[in-house]
């Protein structure tokens, strides 16, 4: 038995696609992590572990989520 093409089950379609986000989030990442990717964007290696010092305080000290830039 076919059913007739007004009847006949329509294919699901997702109504929403996932967008990576512009900035990727540190939340989460080891202090290891936090320092690779400070070299990824170009930090000099001396300053690299001030920078993780500084983002680790903020974000699991002071609960930071979101940059103000």
């Amino acid at each position: 038995m076919t059913l007739p093409s007004s009847l006949a089950p329509l294919e699901k379609i997702a109504l929403e696609t996932y967008v990576p986000p512009a900035k990727p989030s540190l939340i989460g990442l080891s202090r290891a992590e936090i320092a690779d990717r400070l070299g990824a964007i170009g930090v000099h290696p001396r300053q690299r572990k001030m920078r993780t010092q500084q983002l680790w305080h903020w974000i699991y000290f002071r609960g930071a989520k979101t940059s103000t830039r």
